[in-house]
């Protein structure tokens, strides 16, 4: 199933399973069947009703991911939510997306029109343009700075030589 989701068509994926003599171990009607089940299920995963989720906490990012062997890599969306048991869920996930203001609008109205009621709080990185589309599409929500981005940011301002004082000096204050 990964190889499927990374583009393998479904020859490639049939050509990855032979023995040593060269022979198939699974042939391309149970590959076509797998890939089939594969997309359903993702199917039913981006179009599921979110309105039974009480989430309070809600992380947006993206990812660059390499989804094709030897192409480059391509954007991915996600969003992970947190509900009021502390329970994590993954929201949603749309490849091929850019953290440009169309496909972040266009994945943020995705949740709302699913369900998705605006969090308490979101955590973001600090691009402009994700800031922006989570105060348009969660007008209700408080949105702050992803500490993990931040730190990613500060490690790369802070001369190699003195970063373990300054996060020393940073996670003890």
């Amino acid at each position: 199933m990964e190889m499927y989701a990374r583009g393998l068509s479904t020859r490639d994926v049939e050509d990855a399973f032979r023995d040593d003599q060269g022979r198939a171990l699974l042939s391309r009607t149970a590959v076509s069947e797998v890939t089939e089940k594969l997309w359903e299920e993702y199917e039913g995963f981006a179009t599921r009703d979110l309105s039974d989720l009480q989430i309070i906490c809600f992380f947006l990012d993206g990812v660059a991911e390499r989804l094709r062997p030897g192409k480059r890599r391509e954007a991915v969306l996600f969003a992970w939510g947190i509900d009021e048991e502390g329970k994590k869920h993954l929201m949603h996930l749309a490849p091929g997306t850019k953290e440009d203001t169309e496909s972040l609008r266009s994945f943020l109205q995705n949740l709302k029109r699913r369900g998705l009621r605006d969090p308490l709080y979101v955590a973001t990185d600090g691009a402009g343009t994700m800031i922006r589309c989570v105060e348009e599409c969660l007008p209700r929500t408080v949105r702050g700075r992803c500490l993990v981005h931040k730190k990613r940011n500060l490690a790369r301002k802070v001369p190699e030589d003195q970063w373990e004082a300054f996060k020393e000096h940073v996670l003890s204050g």
